[in-house]
């Protein structure tokens, strides 16, 4: 085999993985681009296929707003389409397909008062929570990454976008979310985060209980005996 030949062998591999293991967002980017917008795939999505691991459901997002989306997406649930949020199933896996978007302060530390929606990742990516969660990807494989996000994933930091003490503030859940992350990725938290998480583990009881128990159950599902041992270090009781 010829040395020429191998980029071109890596590329055939490349193209057949990434139909194959995001088949459900590349079939949608082209419905989206035969309308004429864009589809990103986001969050946990894109962070899982980055670091090879399975990419159970697709969290997308796109500068569609939900009644453009309803004249083509006929089957899709748009029961949280005022929050920009149109949800669709698609063989096994579950779709969220979120319009792009900018929060005002929060009102109740869990939801912003306010949202509008966006045409550009860049104004919509300073809303989310870590740098590894902020990676968009859209179906040939190019990346926006505004917040270095692969730069933590690659050396297995969590950060968090902005100052990490006001975005625990705005939503306290996320003290329980990092912590999950930390326990599924096996990453290191970043000094300031992992200082604003421990003097902020007190807002935890403003949390609605059954909120607290959701994402409590989905830490664990994985390693359920460390997840407890972690949370534990935490002061955080499972039981």
């Amino acid at each position: 085999m010829s040395q020429a030949s191998i980029p071109f062998l890596f590329g055939i591999r490349f193209c057949y993985d990434i139909n194959m293991r995001l088949k459900p967002f590349i079939d949608l980017a082209t419905v989206f681009q035969t309308h004429g917008f864009r589809l990103w795939l986001i969050g946990g999505s894109t962070r899982d296929y980055l670091l090879n691991r399975p990419v159970l459901d697709f969290d997308l997002t796109t500068d569609a707003l939900p009644t453009q989306m309803q004249t083509f997406l006929p089957n899709a649930n748009f029961r949280f389409a005022h929050y920009g949020t149109v949800q669709m199933k698609q063989d096994q896996y579950s779709i969220d397909i979120t319009t792009l978007r900018q929060e005002s302060l929060y009102q109740d530390k869990r939801h912003p008062q306010s949202i509008s929606f966006v045409k550009e990742p860049k104004l919509d990516y300073s809303r989310r929570d870590l740098t590894i969660n902020a990676i968009y990807m859209d179906a040939t494989s190019n990346i926006l990454d505004f917040a270095h996000g692969q730069e933590d994933l690659s050396q297995k930091i969590l950060r968090m976008i902005g100052d990490p003490y006001l975005r625990i503030q705005e939503d306290p859940l996320r003290i329980l979310r990092v912590i999950r992350f930390q326990h599924s990725l096996g990453f290191t938290l970043e000094s300031t985060l992992a200082k604003a998480l421990q003097q902020s583990l007190p807002l935890l009881d403003y949390l609605n209980p059954q909120k607290v128990k959701q994402e409590l159950n989905k830490m664990l599902v994985h390693q359920p005996y460390e997840a407890k041992l972690l949370l534990a270090s935490y002061g955080i009781q499972t039981d």
